[in-house]
């Protein structure tokens, strides 16, 4: 699910091995991201964890260490 919010929210061309400001993220789709990742897995990822994230694999992670069970 993160991998598709990622896609959708930066576009189809994002590119997951470069960070989320790299591609071409900002604050506003950091909130937004955080708030849909919240809604559809329950993982608390503040924005700016978001926004700092090196990779989709580091969103990732942090994803599966913050989804409630």
């Amino acid at each position: 699910m993160t991998r598709a919010l990622w896609r959708e929210i930066l576009g189809p061309s994002a590119d997951p091995s470069r960070s989320f400001l790299d591609n071409g993220g900002d604050s506003f789709h950091a909130v937004l991201l955080s708030t849909r990742l919240y809604e559809t897995t329950g993982a608390e990822v503040d924005y700016l964890d978001v926004l700092t994230s090196d990779d989709l694999s580091a969103l990732l992670a942090l994803t599966d260490d913050r989804t409630t069970a």
